[in-house]
């Protein structure tokens, strides 16, 4: 060993030489390094006193660690032998008290026997005293002493459970000593149901117990407390022994919160007692029972029932989300039925206003422990767009139907034999207006007590019937003037309805500007969630203006049409033989228009001013039309003159009756302005000034056509071809100067010639 040791140290020094003398050779390479050799030993000396320094200490370390252990060991080596010695001292102790123990095993039996006596004594004491405690705790469930009868329910319980238990654990397969033992104390589970539906009915009486008996209440809940304690006990004796004990676990507190879930329940579900035939108005009353009846038992559960509760119970926050939870699936089974649109606003209202506002939920004696923002909405926000679909398809149906019943109301109105009332003003007009923008209106007030957002799809949908309506009106309008045409006798107000169905256009407008103008937000957000709508609101609202206004239109045109019936036979005598020589047509025509004129007085301004422009345009156009329908040719100058003045005078007699009705002034560019210029044509004596005449009525009346011209001067009588030719060199001077500006004609006289339609056979034929 030694030797091994020797060898070992010598390769070690060998190893440190080695070492040595590598680093000298590396640290003296170049000859300038030997002039740093003392400081290369001095410096490794340094090393090597540190080196050695550790190392002692490292050693020193190591070997007062030896001697520690060495120590302990002792120690230990010292108590080893002390316990050895204990241990065969206490096995001899213990041989010696078994042998002494051997002559007490017959008192040990004696004393197990008496334990096994004195169990069965006290328990054949309970045993003969179980029918009488039966027959005493039915008495106290019957008088109400809950506490009373539940301790001697649990004093039988606890005598049948102790002789189960030691049944179980001295013979648990003994099948027929457990039965009979659970037989004879069959009564206590029979109590216990009693007992339990006494606790029921507490409960289910519970705000009118919290108010007259809170001590009743309070016992049953103890009783509750009481139960969920033993149930707790067995339980762990279940875990210890494995022994069950018959109705465990009763439950009666998760019982007891279902018995108030049922409760609320049956009080939210029991405030229907109408129907709808009963009452038109049978889910606002029943909802508002709902209100009233859950409001006064929020306040009770708060303010009595909250007291008779242990805390753990949060009676008010569990009542509170037991009638949202009942009230939502009441609202669910209200909501399957076919609701009318009244009741589904009713509905709506109620649901997204009434009950989370002061009147209900947010009631100050409420708050601030009810938050309704805390529970799931009573209807989702897809039910609520089914409602709102549905009321909407109803509401659109509704309003076709009573637009229909107010058309067919205004079409009898139009048929009675009696003028229809006029206004303030004393223009004529019926109802027909109002009915449908108070109808409009209405279904505005009631879909905005709903939302906003509903107002407006509410209007859109009441504004697109409407349009529809008006659509019926005119054709109905139509229809009425075709009757009136095929016996002008009948209806005997004929004129007077048409001046009011007139009027009532601009009745209509007035009342839909106000209309939009008290509702100028139509589409702005509401309560109701869904993005997807089932009637979008437009960016814009759909417009009647221009129905009416053609509806206006048609309806001045069929007055006039009623005008120009009668004086047709007159218009058939203008610019014949007999009129050059008579003015009783233009007379007779002047006269039957101041006097239908007269009878439209009833008819409001504007629609009146627009009747007058168009009679005259009319009556100008028919003059006009009898110019070139050559009902007459002038021999001579004299007769083409007295002619052209004839012309000239009737075109001053039409301005001012015209003006007459029009109560003002007539514009310089009068329509009336036409006759005299066609009358220069007929009057030219000199044809050689023939084209500046022809010039000025084209630059005048540009739609004028060559043979508009053409068909005036065969008037004269005296048509030639040099004629034709100085009128075909102006329309082609015209056409060639229609790309250079022109003074605009008159508003008058634009597209004036273009509804004068010219025969071409009456046109005289030249020859080449």
């Amino acid at each position: 060993m030694s030797g091994h040791v020797h060898a070992t140290q010598q390769e070690t020094e060998r190893l440190a030489l080695g070492t040595a003398l590598k680093r000298v050779s590396l640290m003296l390479q170049y000859p300038e390094q030997l002039e740093r050799v003392e400081q290369y030993r001095k410096r490794e000396a340094r090393t090597t006193a540190s080196l050695e320094t550790r190392l002692k200490s490292a050693l020193q370390s190591q070997l007062e660690g030896v001697r520690l252990g060495l120590s302990q060991l002792h120690g230990a080596l010292a108590h080893a032998r002390e316990i050895g010695r204990a241990l065969r001292g206490v096995r001899a102790e213990r041989e010696a008290g078994l042998a002494a123990l051997e002559p007490l095993g017959e008192l040990r039996g004696l004393a197990d026997e008496h334990g096994q006596l004195a169990a069965a004594v006290e328990h054949t004491r309970i045993i003969m005293s179980v029918r009488e405690l039966e027959q005493e705790t039915r008495d106290w469930i019957e008088q109400g002493e809950l506490l009373a009868a539940h301790k001697n329910l649990m004093e039988l319980e606890h005598s049948r459970d102790s002789l189960l238990l030691r049944q179980h654990l001295k013979d648990a397969g003994n099948a027929a000593n457990l039965h009979l033992i659970r037989e004879y104390f069959s009564c206590a589970e029979s109590l216990a149901g009693e007992l339990a539906k006494q606790l029921w009915l507490v409960l289910q009486r519970g705000l009118g117990t919290a108010r007259r008996d809170p001590a009743m209440l309070v016992s049953a809940l103890r009783v509750i407390e009481r139960e969920e304690g033993l149930d707790a006990l067995a339980a762990e004796r279940r875990q210890s022994s494995g022994f069950v004990a018959p109705g465990r676990p009763k439950e009666l507190q998760r019982r007891c919160v279902e018995v108030l879930r049922q409760t609320v329940s049956t009080r939210v579900e029991s405030g229907q007692t109408d129907t709808r035939d009963d009452d038109s108005l049978w889910l606002a009353r029943h909802l508002d029972t709902l209100q009233r009846r859950i409001l006064e038992d929020l306040v009770v559960v708060k303010t009595l029932m909250a007291q008779c509760f242990p805390p753990k119970y949060n009676i008010f926050s569990t009542t509170l989300r037991f009638y949202h939870q009942a009230l939502g699936a009441h609202l669910q089974d209200i909501v399957s039925e076919q609701l009318e649109a009244n009741e589904i606003v009713s509905l709506l209202t109620w649901v997204l206003h009434t009950y989370p506002s002061e009147e209900m939920m947010g009631h100050p004696d409420l708050a601030p422990e009810a938050s309704v923002e805390e529970l799931p909405p009573l209807l989702s926000p897809g039910e609520v767009e089914a409602l709102l679909h549905k009321y909407l398809h109803t509401l659109q149906s509704n309003v076709c139907t009573w637009l229909g019943k107010a058309l067919e109301a205004e079409r009898r109105d139009w048929m009675r034999n009696q003028e229809p009332d006029t206004d303030q003003h004393g223009y004529f007009h019926t109802a027909l207006p109002a009915i449908v923008c108070q109808m409009l209106e209405q279904n505005v007030q009631v879909a905005s007590q709903v939302s906003p957002r509903l107002v407006g799809r509410a209007m859109t949908i009441g504004l697109l019937e409407v349009q529809t309506f008006l659509c019926r009106y005119r054709a109905v309008l139509g229809g009425y003037r075709q009757e009136h045409v095929q016996n002008r006798q009948l209806p005997p107000f004929y004129v007077q309805y048409m001046t009011a169905a007139t009027n009532n256009c601009l009745a209509f407008k007035e009342s839909m500007r106000q209309l939009l103008e008290k509702r100028p937000t139509f589409g702005a957000p509401g309560v109701e969630g869904p993005s997807q709508e089932a009637t979008p609101v437009p960016a814009r609202l759909p417009d009647p203006t221009t129905q009416l206004d053609g509806i206006a239109a048609d309806a001045c045109e069929y007055l006039l049409d009623e005008v120009l019936l009668d004086i047709e036979p007159l218009l058939q005598e203008l610019l014949t033989r007999a009129w050059v020589s008579s003015s009783r047509a233009m007379d007779t025509i002047c006269a039957t228009v101041e006097d239908y004129f007269s009878d439209f007085s009833k008819l409001k301004k504007p629609y009146l001013q627009e009747l007058t422009e168009r009679a005259h345009r009319r009556l100008v156009s028919e003059f006009v039309r009898a110019a070139v329908q050559r009902r007459v040719s002038f021999k001579g100058c004299e007769e083409r003159r007295e002619a052209a003045e004839k012309m000239e005078w009737e075109a001053r007699q039409l301005k001012q009756l015209f003006q007459k009705l029009s109560h003002g002034p007539l514009s310089e560019d009068s329509l009336s302005d036409v006759i005299p210029a066609l009358a220069e044509l007929v009057r030219l004596k000199d044809t050689s000034m023939l084209c500046l005449e022809i010039s000025g009525l084209l630059h005048k009346y540009p739609d004028v056509r060559e043979e508009h011209i053409w068909a005036v001067l065969a008037l004269r009588g005296d048509a030639t071809r040099d004629m034709r030719l100085v009128l075909t060199e102006c329309m082609m001077q015209r056409r060639a100067h229609t790309s250079a500006p022109a003074a605009p004609p008159s508003v008058a006289a634009l597209n004036f010639f273009a509804d004068i339609p010219v025969t071409s056979h009456l046109l005289p034929q030249l020859g080449k």
